[in-house]
């Protein structure tokens, strides 16, 4: 490549066996990124100012700190879609600049904090689709800046957030999180998004779980929950998303929603609801509304602002949509909801909503409202 001076970019794919000798690479002083995926890799040298991407390749964890010697002015490292089986301690000691990791769809089981050592400025760490079970309780501790965990379909049991005081974003999909401590996430004065769902997994939430107002996105499916403490959600006052889906809830606090005044989305599906409040919603401007296989006999019952009991309204025939003005879909399929349904006060223009399966014998609405948009799903009621 020495007549290739200014190369930024390059890639080199589908070589059955591609060996990269060490003076490869010798005069791409500006070579950015290097992509070498879906080859069988036999050796990996280093020069040092690309930026390489390794994914697809036959790479053996063998190869790997050789490979990385000489980049210290690597930014991101791309080494996703090979058959690395462990990291090593050691392997990424010389990467002091390293911002982005990526080391998903591999078959590693094992990654300690030696692993992680030399790499102080890591913001991003992939590691989705490995088969990473147990995390030693100091393994982030080399990695202070950590912005970003991604552990998305990995067998991991536990999971130690002390030394992440920076975390943003944290990803749990197909977890087996059966005995996390939840008060661990208080920890996490940053975080804006954590996305868990396990088919295995049972966490009990915390009361003031999260100590990060700045908490946008919060999402549990299948993980058993049950109970949610009136104060869950304290102090999120910033939260636009929140999902709750087949975690087996019965119920909804009251006053769960005080904190998060601008909660747009809110995802309940697949639980075990009998009955919602109108009370829950007044202070919500909800756009999302999904209570799908849920077991609702009427869709909100009606209850003063005051939460006590005694001042319990008894349920009218009709279900009334006044609080949500700014509702734009509507699920309530595969409920128990019957009689009728009246949307007559309903001030949204622009709805799609799901009735479906249900036994609601009649729909009425404003006959004079004048919807920009209304889509219905009607099928097999009464």
């Amino acid at each position: 490549f020495q007549n290739f001076p200014n190369l930024e970019n390059l890639q080199i794919s589908y070589s059955n066996h591609l060996k990269i000798e060490p003076e490869s690479f010798k005069h791409l002083w500006k070579l950015r990124k290097l992509n070498l995926n879906t080859n069988n890799l036999i050796q990996c040298y280093s020069s040092k100012s690309f930026k390489p991407n390794l994914n697809g390749n036959l790479l053996q964890d063998y190869s790997l700190k050789g490979c990385l010697k000489n980049l210290h002015s690597l930014k991101e490292l791309h080494l996703q879609n090979n058959k690395i089986s462990e990291v090593k301690a050691g392997t990424f000691s010389n990467l002091h600049k390293l911002e982005l990791l990526n080391l998903k769809n591999n078959q590693i089981e094992n990654i300690t904090q030696e692993s992680l050592k030399g790499m102080e400025n890591l913001q991003t760490l992939l590691l989705a689709r490995n088969n990473i079970k147990a995390l030693s309780p100091e393994i982030f501790k080399h990695v202070p800046n950590l912005q970003t965990l991604d552990l998305n379909h990995n067998p991991v049991e536990n999971l130690p957030l002390e030394n992440l005081k920076h975390l943003e974003n944290l990803y749990l999909l197909g977890s087996r999180l059966h005995n996390q401590d939840m008060r661990s996430f208080h920890h996490l004065d940053n975080l804006k998004q954590m996305r868990m769902i396990s088919n295995h997994g049972h966490v009990v939430l915390t009361p003031a779980m999260f100590s990060s107002t700045l908490v946008k996105t919060i999402s549990f499916q299948h993980v058993m929950v049950r109970n949610i403490p009136r104060t869950w959600l304290q102090g999120c006052c910033h939260l636009e998303t929140l999902r709750l889906d087949s975690v087996g809830i019965a119920d909804i606090p009251l006053d769960l929603f005080v904190d998060t005044r601008n909660l747009t989305v809110l995802i309940l599906s697949n639980n075990n609801l009998s009955a919602l409040y109108n009370t829950i919603f007044e202070d919500l401007d909800l756009t999302i509304l999904k209570l799908t296989g849920n077991w609702l006999k009427k869709f909100l019952s009606l209850r003063n602002t005051s939460f006590s009991s005694e001042n319990l309204i008894p349920p009218r025939k009709e279900i009334f949509y006044e609080c949500f003005g700014k509702l734009a879909r509507l699920d309530l399929s595969f409920n128990k909801i019957h009689g009728n349904i009246n949307m007559t006060n309903f001030a949204s223009n622009n709805m799609e909503i799901d009735l479906s399966n249900n036994k609601i014998s009649r729909f009425v609405f404003n006959q004079e409202s004048t919807f920009n948009k209304f889509q219905l799903k009607f099928e097999n009621n009464c």
